[in-house]
């Protein structure tokens, strides 16, 4: 049995398989290479409860640069243009961002850029802006790449067989980009352990600390992980009072994932578990909590949920399927209530008994809400986009059933059915 614990930054199922336009020379020791790769998805989709129609497009490219033998730099531009199915319309309306996007000006579009150079074999650099991904998983309890791109810094120590890693970003407010708006933050992780720190944010005090664990187990083909995130944790409260203290904001995650090739037939499986305590990522005051540009810096259904993913990819020569279910459960906010779903709202309005000394919390508190989302898709390589079919379902409680049949073309899998 093989034992890996590790933190990795790892995009999941995100497969690209596009063609590649490279230029090199040899001769020149400045520059290596050059890699360029266009991305091009289109579709129609069609709602089959409403009788109505949808269109999306999304263009841009991919750039790889290799200078010397120690610097990389890498890129994405992205615009994305169309009329938006009905759940990606109202998330636009409630948070004013296209999720993962940057702020909607006049168009939605996208640019991250990646530097990384290697200065010595113990130290190596890395910065730009973008998203980061710690995990194994298809979410993240501890930091995702769900949301807008950011600026950062990362320095990894190398030495031994221990890797440290020091990452500073900064975070933004949508509404606000005046620099006391702004929240500075920095991870320390010492595998496995992770550690959170704002380290300057306005005229408050830098106390909103998170401190996770990622766990990475490797036996033969089959992949176990397992994330917790510690956000706050008052053990004084927890004896004198007992279990659902408000304070005691608690995350995990535990999955397994698996790939099997038998001859031209590929096969990758995963399946997930999430769950969030009311009001973890949170904080008494809305601009120190856990996000950034209106989304969440973790799993995107903020917490008070929990949550349920299987995903199957299968790919046969030119051929290949997905298909991704999610079922998750979270307790939603009445008009005047804040049950602990929505972390954008102070935690010490918490709607539990004791008001900001909230006691008797638990997960699915308020308005209990179930909500299923199924993507399957079809697709054949035509050398250079692939042709696919699709279905998308979203069922939700006291919202009205969607379902939505899609055709279109791709060079890279950008899914605008959001499943959360």
């Amino acid at each position: 049995m093989k034992k890996l614990i590790s933190f990795i930054f790892f995009i999941p199922f995100f497969s690209f398989s596009q063609n590649m336009s490279e230029i090199g020379d040899e001769s020149n020791d400045s520059l290596k290479n050059i890699i360029f790769t266009p991305i091009l998805t289109s579709h129609f989709a069609s709602n089959i409860y409403k009788n109505s129609s949808h269109s999306f497009m999304a263009y841009g490219s991919d750039f790889y640069f290799k200078f010397f033998k120690n610097l990389k730099i890498s890129s994405r531009i992205l615009n994305i243009e169309g009329d938006h199915n009905t759940p990606l319309k109202n998330y636009i309306d409630s948070m004013s961002v296209f999720p993962g996007m940057n702020k909607i000006e006049e168009s939605i579009n996208y640019f991250s850029l990646y530097a990384d150079y290697r200065i010595n074999r113990n130290f190596n650099l890395r910065f730009g802006n973008g998203t980061n991904f710690i995990g194994n998983g298809y979410r993240s309890m501890l930091l995702s790449n769900n949301h807008t791109p950011y600026p950062f810094f990362t320095l990894i120590t190398d030495f031994w067989k221990v890797k440290y890693y020091n990452h500073f970003t900064t975070f933004y407010n949508i509404y606000n980009s005046d620099i006391t708006q702004k929240k500075h933050g920095a991870f320390h992780y010492l595998n496995p352990i992770i550690f959170y720190r704002p380290v300057e944010f306005s005229k408050h005090s830098p106390d909103n600390a998170l401190l996770g664990m990622n766990v990475d187990y490797q036996l033969n083909k089959i992949n176990l992980y397992v994330q917790i995130l510690i956000d706050d944790l008052n053990i004084n409260r927890y004896e004198n009072t007992g279990n659902g203290f408000f304070q005691n904001k608690l995350a995990f995650q535990i999955g397994v994932k698996s790939e099997l090739n038998i001859d031209e037939h590929n096969f990758d499986v995963l399946a997930e578990y999430n769950q969030a305590q009311p009001y973890t990522y949170a904080h008494k005051h809305p601009m120190q909590n856990y996000t950034h540009m209106n989304q969440a810096l973790a799993h995107p259904l903020g917490a008070n949920f929990k949550e349920n993913i299987f995903i199957i990819n299968y790919n046969y020569k030119k051929w290949g399927t997905r298909l991704k279910y999610t079922y998750s459960e979270y307790g939603a906010d009445s008009l005047g209530t804040h049950f602990g779903q929505n972390i954008f709202n102070s935690d010490f309005l918490a709607s539990g008994e004791g008001g900001e000394f909230s006691y008797g919390n638990y997960n699915g508190q308020g308005i209990l809400t179930n909500l299923h989302t199924l993507y399957a898709e079809l697709s054949y390589d035509l050398k250079y986009v692939k042709a696919f079919a699709a279905c998308a379902i979203r069922n939700q409680t006291n919202k009205v059933n969607k379902a939505y049949l899609v055709l279109g073309i791709q060079t890279g899998f950008i899914n605008p059915f959001i499943d959360f």
